[in-house]
């Protein structure tokens, strides 16, 4: 957990892009 959260610095990162994504996938289908 807190090894995560210190790697988090970069995958916090690509987690938004990651949601962003798919939240324009979503969007794109409804």
């Amino acid at each position: 957990m807190i090894f995560r959260i210190w790697a988090g610095g970069s995958c916090t990162i690509a987690f938004m892009i990651n949601l962003a994504s798919s939240e324009l996938y979503n969007r794109s289908f409804n």
